[in-house]
């Protein structure tokens, strides 16, 4: 068992309302101190000062707009470059070589350069959790990120190849690194599921077929596709939650029958999507997430509800059409009509309500995190390095 986990990520939330990502990186580190003595490292957004205890390590960083241009442009290697180096700077102080680095990343590359620096000075061993691609990287074809950028292959490349494990939120994608890193001896894609919440309402029955998406809006889940494909069916409801920005506000106010409701914290969104929801949507643009499986899929098992996917062909996709909801990729816009059309069938939408409730306990955090803890054993179990033979 390692000497302590440093859990290394961009976003946790110490004393604030969990709404999405941040809450569910909470939740993976409650799962790790079941078992580990686990220390967060993570940017201090608000204070110029060092905050250290046991359960975190908070240093300062501000972000600026013009360091994501920079790194799209080659200038810095990752926005989080100054934050970085700070904190490999002083984890070099403090980490032990039985220790153990947990790096994530949501497409940064930041975290995963603090690893193996402190590393390379330390000798302790690194485990990266890849939530998302590194962004401006390519994965088999397909570009990651969406606009244009200096390739950042060959710094993903140099900064994870000493790592001794990989994990990933999905089977497609670690089997895409696998063929990207055979030097890597461990590569494993483990779903993250759902996580725990209190679900203290039930579902209402209503005159009207509604359908509900809640999470992010952004250009990777273009949830304007939601709006487009099934906007001008008259006989259902469209409620979106979350962040709206300017285009989808104008874009929903050509629909009457689209409501746009604002971000909730994460246990009292569940509960009025259980209250209000008939149909959960999933939706990612973004062809690169083809290889991923978005949590918010896991959230809406965790709510026995149908879902309906607009997304890239993958395994997500794939998922959905095992029995668990209907999906496509947004520019098949027929077949996407179709799939409600589809859905409001009585007998069809309690079919796969049904076979959610059955397979519902599989997906449970705290089953599948059993795999987690199998794998962090199984690394610490390896040969360590000697710091002065990492590259």
């Amino acid at each position: 068992m390692p000497g302590r986990i440093y859990y290394i990520t961009r976003t946790y939330m110490i004393n604030e309302v969990s709404t999405g990502c941040g809450g569910l990186r909470n939740t993976y580190v409650e799962m790790l101190r079941e078992k580990y003595d686990v220390t967060v490292v993570t940017p201090n957004y608000y204070e110029q000062e060092m905050v250290i205890n046991d359960q975190y390590i908070l240093i300062p960083f501000f972000p600026k707009l013009k360091m994501h241009i920079y790194e799209a442009a080659g200038l810095c290697e990752d926005y989080l470059d100054k934050w970085s180096k700070i904190t490999s700077s002083y984890l070099e102080k403090v980490v032990k070589k039985d220790d153990l680095i947990f790096a994530t990343s949501g497409g940064e590359l930041g975290c995963i350069k603090i690893a193996y620096y402190v590393q390379k000075h330390v000798g302790c061993k690194v485990i990266i959790n890849l939530h998302d691609p590194v962004n401006y990287t390519h994965i088999g074809a397909i570009k990651v990120g969406g606009k244009l950028h200096v390739s950042r292959d060959n710094l993903v490349r140099k900064y994870m190849l000493n790592a001794e494990g990989i994990i990933t939120w999905a089977h497609e994608y670690a089997n895409t690194l696998k063929s990207m890193y055979p030097e890597i001896k461990m590569i494993k894609g483990i779903y993250r599921g759902y996580r725990k919440c209190k679900i203290w309402e039930t579902h209402q029955i209503k005159k009207d077929f509604k359908i509900v998406y809640a999470g992010a809006m952004g250009r990777d889940q273009g949830v304007d596709k939601v709006i487009k494909t099934w906007g001008e069916n008259k006989d259902i409801k469209i409620e979106l939650i979350g962040n709206a920005g300017k285009k989808i506000k104008k874009l929903a106010e050509k629909y009457p029958n689209v409501t746009l409701l604002k971000q909730m914290p994460y246990e009292e969104c569940m509960n009025y999507m259980k209250r209000e929801a008939d149909i959960g949507v999933v939706c990612i643009v973004a062809q690169e997430f083809g290889i991923a499986t978005p949590s918010k899929l896991f959230d809406l098992i965790n709510l026995e509800l149908p879902i309906l996917g607009i997304m890239p062909d993958g395994e997500g996709q794939n998922l959905i059409n095992s029995g668990y909801g209907l999906a496509a990729d947004y520019k098949e816009v027929e077949k996407n009509r179709n799939n409600l059309e589809m859905m409001k069938d009585t007998a069809y939408y309690n079919k796969i309500t049904e076979y959610i409730k059955k397979k519902k306990p599989e997906w449970a955090m705290e089953k599948l995190f059993e795999e987690v803890y199998e794998f962090i054993d199984e690394v610490m179990g390896m040969t360590v390095h000697k710091a002065s033979t990492i590259v």
